[in-house]
């Protein structure tokens, strides 16, 4: 089954290594491009690499660099990388930022991920 229609990434960035491997196995399965990172170090990086970003979800605790200091960091493109928050503590989500609170609702994800998506609106 494929819901995607976005020729974009979507990046889950997460410490939690069962987290981030759930969430990509369950987006590829849906036919979406999907590249992970466990850090905000390595986020940038892989920012920086990908062609089309369609969706960063971020965790915003993680060690060496959190997701606070992520979004300060985050390339600048044409376009704006869309971001959602998957944080434990939703209250520390910056205010007007989508999030999704971890535990996160595979339902729900996959939902607003194919809503999101269905537009192609890569950066």
């Amino acid at each position: 089954m494929t819901d995607r229609m976005c020729t974009g990434y979507v990046v889950i960035v997460d410490d939690e290594e069962d987290t981030r491997e759930l969430l990509r196995e369950l987006l590829e399965a849906r036919g979406y491009n999907v590249a992970t990172a466990c850090d905000g170090v390595e986020a940038l990086d892989v920012l920086r690499d990908l062609p089309r970003i369609c969706l960063l979800l971020l965790d915003l605790m993680m060690p060496r660099m959190d997701g606070f200091e992520v979004l300060k960091r985050l390339p600048g493109k044409a376009h704006p990388i869309p971001v959602w928050i998957s944080t434990s503590a939703p209250d520390r989500a910056p205010p007007g930022m989508p999030c999704l609170p971890k535990p996160i609702d595979v339902h729900t994800l996959l939902t607003r991920v194919a809503e999101h998506c269905a537009n192609d609106v890569c950066a």
